[in-house]
């Protein structure tokens, strides 16, 4: 019982530490610990794209059996619609970041801990880390599934 104890004490010491990591900048620069590694090969290979172009290899593309396209962007207001319109583009998906529920339900699955297994203690811990004061709805910490994942 106490070795399951610790190793729960952990986790959860692990998991806290991730989210005091993932806190917005205080000093609401929303660039503060962005860190660029060099440039690519390819932004220095200036290539001539324009949107025809791309329009016409995406609709040979999407017009081949079996074929999947993905496309991302932080940016989706800024797009064209004829890149956009329907039948080129089938499905929209926001990833967003993750409501405190789901961080919980997420947490325990990969811990493998069982619905309810955090245990109420923990899972408001884990609520108060998330929604900190809420001031006018807006949360004190962010996280993606890909960050909570990352503590599998």
């Amino acid at each position: 019982e106490e070795e399951a104890s610790g190793g729960m004490d952990m986790k959860m010491a692990m998991m806290m530490s991730m989210m005091e990591g993932g806190r917005a900048p205080s000093n609401g620069d929303a660039s503060a610990g962005i860190t660029t590694v060099g440039s690519s090969a390819f932004a220095l290979k200036r290539d001539k794209l324009n949107l025809s172009g791309l329009l016409n290899v995406l609709d040979g593309v999407v017009d081949t059996p079996e074929r999947i396209v993905v496309m991302t962007t932080n940016h989706p207001e800024i797009l064209d619609p004829a890149l956009i319109r329907p039948g080129r583009i089938d499905q929209k998906l926001l990833l967003a970041y993750m409501k405190w529920r789901n961080v919980v339900q997420m947490v325990e699955h990969y811990f493998q801990l069982g619905r309810g297994g955090l245990g109420e203690p923990l899972t408001n811990r884990v609520r108060d880390a998330i929604l900190g004061s809420d001031v006018d709805g807006v949360p004190a910490l962010n996280l993606t599934p890909a960050q909570v994942e990352q503590l599998s």
